[in-house]
């Protein structure tokens, strides 16, 4: 199955297997969001998903799944 123009949630894409899944998915084309509790940490991995995959359209969403409020 291609990932080609398809856009994919990664939920904790910013450390762990997240991150690896995310990195792979934008080689790979697809365009990504990625869950962050941490805006830093969230747009550091932008910064990387978009030397991976320049032309990609990734987006951070700043959101922590144990807090109700997120």
């Amino acid at each position: 199955m291609s990932v080609v123009n398809k856009h994919i949630l990664v939920t904790g894409g910013t450390s762990g297997i997240g991150l690896a899944t995310a990195c792979l998915l934008a080689q790979a084309g697809a365009y990504l969001t990625v869950t962050a509790r941490n805006r830093e940490r969230g747009e550091a991995v932008l910064a990387q998903l978009r030397k991976i995959s320049p032309g990609g359209q990734h987006h951070i969403l700043e959101m922590d799944f144990a807090s109700l409020e997120s």
